[in-house]
């Protein structure tokens, strides 16, 4: 598992929304998420797919989610 599946992002997602203090989860094969990579290793042991991949929350969460606030839309100008 070397990349972060669709399950795991949405999952981390929602952590990060929850958590706001968080900036680095870690996840195993089966999709736990952890906050701390040893305790994602030490799970990791028990799964054929040993494998911890970080995930920043930056990786996960768009800028205008994480500050709550949706960019505006720019309004076109049209002269009367």
């Amino acid at each position: 598992m070397s990349e972060i599946n669709d399950t795991i992002k949405i999952k981390a997602e929602a952590f990060f929304k929850q958590n706001q203090l968080i900036s680095t989860l870690f996840a195993t094969s089966d999709t736990f998420l952890f906050t701390r990579e040893q305790d994602a290793k030490k799970h990791g042991e028990s799964l054929e797919n040993s494998a911890v991949v970080p995930i920043a929350k930056s990786d996960v969460v768009s800028s205008e989610k994480k500050e709550g606030v949706e960019t505006p839309k720019k309004e076109s100008s049209q002269k009367k």
